[in-house]
């Protein structure tokens, strides 16, 4: 597995896996990706199996700290350890990573999905932060390795959602959890 920076050989690819993966509400405005990976804001970089394209990864960095904001495996390729490979690749890369995922713990219709998607990341070496987040009025985890702070998730959210409405960015669901350091 390999983590390139996005390139205009696979940006067709990158771009139809993430409409494809992503439901409309969660997803960036592909102008907006576009201007922010100009601005070196954001990185669009694509996984790569023996020179076939078999993913994406949106990630930007600030002091450290990895925001994985969008990660997706092409369709045919799941369930064969790409997404655990990727991780591994990014985890060799940096030494804290934070991501964000929907809380299997509030009622839905996708909770096992969301249970499956947690156990994952948990199995792959991340751990869960505490931290709760509302965005977009969706319940969310922040799952992260080696420490995160609230307020260094909430920077490099804003950073990669810029036309995000003050109401709708990331809010703290308990005060009291401010920090999980390691």
């Amino acid at each position: 597995m390999r983590i390139e920076p996005l390139t205009t050989a696979y940006e067709v690819l990158w771009f139809a896996l993430y409409r494809a993966a992503f439901p409309k509400s969660e997803r960036q405005p592909e102008s907006v990706l576009r201007s922010l990976y100009a601005s070196g804001k954001s990185s669009l970089r694509c996984l790569l199996e023996d020179g076939r394209f078999v993913g994406l990864l949106a990630t930007a960095e600030e002091n450290g700290l990895t925001f994985v904001d969008f990660l997706a495996i092409e369709p045919t390729q799941r369930s064969g350890g790409l997404g655990s490979a990727a991780l591994a690749c990014l985890k060799r890369e940096t030494a804290r990573i934070v991501l964000e995922i929907e809380s299997p713990d509030v009622p839905c219709d996708n909770a096992e999905q969301r249970a499956r998607r947690k156990a994952f990341y948990l199995a792959n070496g991340f751990c869960d932060s505490g931290l709760r987040v509302d965005v977009y009025g969706t319940t969310m985890e922040l799952l992260h390795v080696g420490g995160v702070r609230f307020a260094e998730y909430a920077r490099l959210f804003d950073r990669t959602h810029p036309d995000t409405p003050p109401d709708a960015r990331p809010r703290l669901l308990d005060a009291n959890a401010q920090a999980v350091l390691q």
